[in-house]
């Protein structure tokens, strides 16, 4: 789901500039997340169902979301030790980084503990 081989080393996951975090709290999973998931395509390859739409509904439990939240962070942040997403799976190149600000939220969430709300 989210596991990927590298030889580079990782580059250190960027915190938001400033405590961002206080003004978004408490961070949701529903609220917050699910809306990046979702309007960025994620669910079209991170999913398990047929048409790749939707929450998986084992998302949390998923050994690669519980374990790989740096990598996830890592990611989304453009990292060059990992592939950048979202990903284009028709051109196989990275597309855009997000907006900061979805960084920021997601950076939130991590560090809040990923809650499932």
């Amino acid at each position: 789901m989210f596991l990927q081989c590298t030889k580079d080393k990782a580059a250190p996951i960027i915190p938001p500039s400033f405590d961002i975090c206080d003004s978004i709290n408490p961070i949701s999973f529903t609220v917050n997340i699910v809306p990046i998931l979702t309007e960025n395509n994620c669910f079209h390859c991170h999913s398990p169902s047929p048409s790749g739409l939707g929450i998986p509904p084992n998302f949390f439990d998923h050994p690669s979301v519980v374990s790989n939240q740096d990598l996830i962070l890592r990611t989304i942040q453009h990292d060059p030790s990992v592939r950048a997403m979202p990903y284009d799976t028709t051109t196989f190149t990275s597309i855009s980084k997000l907006d900061q600000s979805l960084i920021d939220e997601f950076y939130c969430w991590v560090q809040s503990g990923s809650p499932d709300n």
